[in-house]
């Protein structure tokens, strides 16, 4: 009677022992472990008419990635992107949208973290006759090693959207090769470094292009040697991503990540967004520089140019909104540009100018092709109120 009444016993003790046994076999099986060095996988394609070339092939993983721990994410190819539509013609048309290949020597990373890895092909949805349309990721950095956390360094940026590519000789022309459209992600920084939190020296992303001919919106490239991001810091060293482009001659690309060094606490500016760029306008991020990020780009239609100015010690101002052709607002001074409407006006660093007026970077208003410096408001020529006076 004991004896059985002793086994009633410790059933339940060996089951409650076993609980934890099988609980840790479960969690086991889904614990991810790292990846470092792989290729990427390729995209896909609906239609590429003859004779047109298409390529959308992953990229290559890079070399010498390891040892590398727990979930991280380094020296991997991109993934390739898709094409939807890639017309045909004479001679032909080709559309491009490969993964980018990952960086050698990104090692020691753990946490996290993602380190070199190559940028991913975009998405083109239609690039017709006589076009060029690349939508690549581009190559990643090397060296980037010993983070931790959820950080993540020296990758390079994803490609953007070409939502049409146009015939070039639906405008007049027929030149081979003319509608060429670019939407490519920024290249990865190098030797981007002991992080535990933040974006460091990462490729801005490419943007996207409606209807473009000769347009273009890419990410910029990541800084090198951004090191030490720790709690507090978020940012350091990153390519600016582009804007929007729509119709021709457009371009939008955002700025390039700064370096880091001991001046700067190795932490290098951020380049600037690119902007909205249209018809032949042009509104580029600035770069980042030794402390200061770069500005943003702005608005710019009908030729018009609203560039965000590089960082320097301090932060680049942001670029305004242009309309016309040669038409100028582009930041200036660490202050936003302005408005400028029509043929030739400049409100670069703010103000508004009319008809080919120019607020010289800093007046409030000019007009009809006045200029004078130190004038707040310039009206057909004549200064109406000028500081100091």
């Amino acid at each position: 009677m004991s004896k059985s009444f002793t086994i009633i016993l410790l059933a339940p003790l060996a089951l409650t022992f076993m609980v934890p046994v099988v609980s840790g076999v479960s969690l086991l099986q889904h614990v991810k472990a790292e990846t470092s060095g792989q290729d990427g996988k390729d995209g896909i394609y609906l239609v590429c008419s003859s004779p047109s070339i298409c390529y959308n092939d992953g990229g290559m993983g890079g070399s010498g990635n390891g040892p590398n721990y727990d979930e991280s994410s380094n020296g991997n190819g991109g993934s390739g992107g898709n094409v939807y539509e890639c017309g045909g013609g004479t001679p032909y048309t080709s559309c491009v949208a490969l993964g980018g290949n990952g960086g050698s020597s990104n090692s020691g990373n753990s946490g996290t973290s993602s380190n070199g890895n190559g940028g991913n092909g975009g998405m083109i949805t239609s690039c017709v006759t006589y076009s060029f349309c690349n939508a690549s990721g581009l190559t990643a950095g090397s060296g980037n090693s010993f983070n931790s956390g959820d950080s993540k360094n020296g990758n390079a940026g994803n490609s953007g959207i070409i939502v049409g590519c146009d015939d070039y000789t639906s405008i007049g022309g027929g030149v081979a090769g003319a509608g060429n459209c670019m939407t490519n992600g920024g290249y990865g920084g190098s030797d981007n470094s002991y992080n535990i939190k933040g974006n460091n020296g990462n490729g801005g992303n490419g943007g996207t292009i409606y209807g473009g001919i000769l347009s273009k919106t890419l990410g910029g490239n990541g800084g090198n040697n951004n090191k030490y991001g720790a709690d507090g810091r978020t940012a350091c060293g990153n390519g600016g991503d582009g804007g929007d482009v729509s119709l021709s001659n457009g371009q939008s690309v955002g700025g390039n990540g700064g370096n880091g060094d001991a001046n700067n606490g190795y932490c290098g500016g951020n380049g600037g967004l690119g902007g909205s760029a249209f018809l032949g306008a042009v509104a580029n991020g600035g770069n980042g520089g030794e402390r200061g990020n770069g500005g943003d780009g702005g608005m710019a239609l009908f030729g018009g140019t609203t560039n965000g100015e590089s960082g320097n010690k301090g932060n680049g101002g942001d670029g305004g909104l242009a309309i016309g052709q040669g038409s100028q607002a582009n930041g200036k001074n660490g202050h936003e540009g302005g408005l400028a409407i029509e043929v030739g006006s400049n409100a670069n660093g703010g103000g508004l100018a009319l008809e080919g007026g120019d607020t010289k970077a800093g007046g409030f208003f000019a007009d009809n092709g006045s200029t004078h410096p130190g004038c707040n408001i310039v009206i057909d020529h004549d200064c109406f109120n000028q500081p100091g006076r």
